[in-house]
């Protein structure tokens, strides 16, 4: 009393405890993308630099080779060949049934009409993985390049090559990482792993950024342990 202390009631409160743990800063593998070429090619332009935003869909870097004339070529040639083949299946199927031709005349005709499906079909698949435009070549116009493109809004953190080079196919010509969605991969001690849960929060403190502090929260828990 003479001190002027006074005496609270008791009352009921949670006791935390911490866990101190450290690990690495990751971004998920759908924000993260490796771009490369199908098929190798000179590299014509480069329109961005290390450090660029890009958005997705956006031209990163053109390829120019003869090989990608040479596809377009034979998808025209399959498609008036198709049109041919066709044609001829049609007036066989119209003799089958009018029993003015043969079964073997007119299986025959049907076989071929069905590999020349699958033939252009083939191609315009791998003209869809070039981003050639079918319905373009339709019209005629023939692409002398085909665009490599950001297949997610990111920033730039790789370039591989210089103009004039060549690319080889599935090598990694560019990196587009997208860091909105940082994940921290932490290492936890066996003795703490039965007290981490999802869902709990965590203060991730960052070394190289003096009293940075983030908050965030446990999304998932993996099984994987180390000695």
């Amino acid at each position: 009393k003479a001190a002027g202390i006074e005496l609270g009631a008791l009352q009921e409160s949670s006791l935390a405890e911490t866990i101190k743990a450290t690990g690495t800063l990751d971004v998920p593998p759908q924000h993260y993308a490796e771009v490369s070429a199908y098929i190798g090619g000179i590299i014509k332009t480069i329109h961005v630099t290390e450090g660029t935003f890009v958005k997705k869909g956006q031209t990163v870097m053109t390829l120019e080779h003869p090989d990608f004339l040479k596809l377009q070529e034979e998808y025209i040639g399959a498609k008036n060949n198709l049109t041919f083949l066709e044609q001829e299946y049609q007036r066989k199927k119209e003799l089958i049934e009018a029993n003015a031709t043969s079964g073997k005349a007119f299986q025959e005709a049907e076989s071929n009409y069905n590999i020349g499906k699958g033939r252009l079909t083939a191609i315009s698949n791998q003209l869809s993985m070039l981003g050639i435009s079918t319905a373009a070549l339709n019209n005629g116009n023939i692409a002398s390049t085909i665009a490599l493109r950001s297949p997610i809004s990111g920033y730039v953190i790789k370039l591989h090559g210089s103009l004039g080079s060549y690319a080889e196919p599935n090598k990694s010509l560019f990196v587009v990482v997208d860091n909105s969605q940082i994940q921290v991969h932490l290492d936890v001690y066996e003795k703490d792993f039965y007290n981490v849960k999802t869902g709990q929060k965590i203060n991730v403190f960052l070394p190289n950024q003096e009293n940075v502090e983030v908050e965030g929260r446990i999304i998932s828990i993996g099984t994987t342990a180390r000695s």
